[in-house]
This record gives structure tokens, C-alpha cells and sequence, in this order.
């Protein structure tokens, strides 16, 4: 899943439970919120150069093989 541009924070639990195999998050986006992609598939990540805060186990519950930033 790619995160739209128009997103500067992405909130508490806001893909919680999902089947996400990865995710790429925007330049746009600056906080990343507690749980907010807890509990999903995702292997691979892409964190965009403007987050400046990622929240309490924002990415717990997941098997992740790749992490770029």
C-alpha cells in the first residue's frame, strides 16, 4: 500500500488489523501513531525522510524483513 501525499500523520490504530504486506509512507507524512499498523502481514517498509515520530508498537505484530528509511 502506498500512503497518499495529501497525508501529514497517520493516527492511532489506523491500519490495526489489516492484511498489509507492506507499506510506503511519504515525505509527507511526519508522526506515525501508537499501533497504527499493529497486527498485519507486512514484511517491507518504506519511511518517508519527514517522520519524526513513530508511536508505541507502530509496527509490532509484524514479520518485517526490510526496513527502509
Amino acid at each position: 500500500m502506498v500512503i497518499p501525499d495529501s497525508i501529514t500523520v497517520i493516527g492511532d490504530r489506523a491500519f490495526e488489523y489489516n492484511w498489509l504486506r507492506s507499506v510506503v509512507i511519504p515525505d509527507s507524512v511526519v508522526s506515525i501513531g501508537n499501533y497504527a499498523f499493529f497486527v498485519n502481514l507486512l514484511d517491507s517498509v518504506t519511511i518517508g525522510n519527514s517522520v519524526v515520530s513513530i508511536g508505541h508498537a507502530a509496527f509490532a505484530g509484524n514479520s518485517l524483513i526490510s526496513v527502509n528509511i
